[in-house]
């Protein structure tokens, strides 16, 4: 045990290794494990610890050896491929997007079993714990040169899709208050926001705000990724720690003690994360700064990098999948990552010149995780933007405003709508400032280009990148 905690993170990573490689190269990953981890062993002579590391990646491989033999054993869709099918089925999510209402569709039935992404017309639709009579084309479903979607819904534990819904409703699940409560709250936000500000606005300032991107349409989309700047548009580590400290502010000022601050932190926060239907990378971010929180609260050092892999642990653990198949959470953890590893190196090599406006340390945050995340995004999305450097400079503290902007007419609009439709209008100038700043950005010459990265030079670089952590831990003890 004392081998595991001195070894936190080795131990963690040994872990996640053993998930991905199982689902990347199935059971053969036994044996490159075994491989890789005693070949380490025997030239470092630390056995005993290489035998701690292969049985922690052996518990990574069977923990997603089990977790898939579950979801297969649970869901058998796949075999439907092709067929139209009738059955009764419970919608699970609900949620208006620019071309219609996209559901998620978890059948009743006994020869049909698992869950099924679906869309459908906005009129008449249907909500959350909805009962209904469904009839569809079972497919798999298809993805575009732009968009992963086979991969994304895979990440949501879905392996088909229902074309050519039809349906009839025929009753309602009863829901618990929390949850009627959530599903109230997020029909509030959309209609809400769809009255003070016409689409895209609406769209954008729900995903800026909520991490919800779903109701954005492609164009809105493109001119993000172009720019590199698509991570602003879902829930990250960013809008995670600004929310707890908002909170911790607001009960300092209203004279809450300080051992008590915890607790409504953690209820706001689990109210955040129930809106944002408990999104990966919020959730890791979450973890994190609860953390970090409670580090502060009781007087105890908090480590940044063990938080990190103790929170992609705790929810690997719970979920294998998602280390390999959710690309939010893949693109959180390694930018988070990359900001840990690489930040104080690369604010050292950037002249004290640019401290001025913390133009220094925005950038020094950017480097540091675009370098981890860019060859995640070349493989996913195809689209190389050197101005990304620049537009995240220049954009992020913009951004800053626009989120505390966006929840502040948020509570107002609650409580006095006519003033929120008047401020608003501030809101909706910010908006179209940003986006015509990301156009002027994009008219420099080559701002962006397509180039797409293949699995194999993926899996090079990240093994490049393994070593950067070793080459600085030589460098600083050569200097100590």
């Amino acid at each position: 045990m004392f081998l595991f905690f001195r070894h936190f993170t080795r131990c963690v990573f040994s872990f996640l290794l053993g998930i991905v490689c199982f689902y990347a190269l199935g059971e053969s990953a036994l044996v490159a494990g075994f491989l890789c981890l005693g070949v380490w062993g025997v030239f470092s002579r630390r056995y005993l610890l290489a035998g701690l590391l292969l049985l922690l990646f052996f518990g990574g491989t069977l923990r997603s050896y089990a977790d898939l033999s579950l979801w297969e054993y649970h869901d058998n869709t796949r075999g439907f491929w092709g067929q139209s099918v009738v059955f009764r089925g419970k919608v699970a999510t609900s949620k208006e997007t620019q071309s219609g209402m996209s559901y998620e569709i978890v059948s009743l039935e006994p020869f049909i079993s698992g869950r099924l992404a679906s869309r459908g017309d906005i009129y008449p639709r249907l909500f959350r714990g909805d009962i209904i009579e469904a009839r569809c084309r079972v497919e798999a479903p298809v993805s575009s040169s732009d968009f992963d979607y086979a991969r994304y819904l895979l990440g949501r534990k879905i392996k088909s899709i229902c074309q050519n819904l039809s349906w009839e409703k025929i009753g309602s699940e009863d829901q618990g208050m929390i949850a009627l409560g959530v599903e109230a709250s997020k029909k509030w936000l959309d209609r809400t926001w769809n009255r003070l500000l016409s689409p895209p606005y609406s769209s954008l300032v729900l995903a800026l705000v909520f991490g919800d991107a779903r109701g954005l349409d492609s164009a809105s989309r493109d001119l993000f990724a172009k720019a590199g700047l698509s991570h602003i548009l879902v829930v990250s580590g960013w809008h995670i720690s600004f929310f707890i400290d908002l909170l911790v502010r607001g009960g300092t000022r209203v004279g809450i003690p300080k051992p008590w601050k915890l607790v409504p932190v953690l209820a706001m926060l689990l109210f955040y994360l129930l809106i944002l239907d408990f999104q990966s990378a919020a959730l890791r971010s979450a973890i994190m700064g609860v953390l970090a929180f409670g580090a502060a609260l009781s007087g105890r050092v908090y480590d940044s990098r063990r938080a990190l892999f103790f929170s992609a642990g705790l929810m690997s653990l719970a979920s294998p999948s998602i280390i390999f198949y959710d690309i939010g959470f893949q693109l959180s953890f390694l930018a988070t990552l990359g900001i840990l590893v690489l930040e104080k190196t690369i604010t050292g090599w950037i002249p004290a010149i640019f401290s001025w406006g913390k133009i220094r340390e925005h950038a020094s945050l950017t480097i540091a995780a675009s370098i981890f995340t860019q060859p995640l995004l070349l493989y996913y999305f195809g689209v190389f933007s050197p101005v990304a450097l620049l537009a995240n400079v220049l954009v992020l503290p913009f951004v800053a405003s626009i989120v505390l902007s966006g929840l502040a007419v948020t509570v107002i609009a609650a409580v006095w709508f006519t003033l929120a439709q008047y401020l608003s209008i501030l809101l909706w100038l910010a908006l179209i400032l940003l986006e015509n700043s990301i156009q002027l950005l994009l008219r420099i010459p080559y701002a962006y280009f397509d180039f797409r990265l293949g699995g194999v030079g993926l899996l090079s670089i990240y093994l490049c990148f393994g070593l950067i952590p070793i080459v600085l831990y030589q460098k600083n003890k050569k200097r100590v």
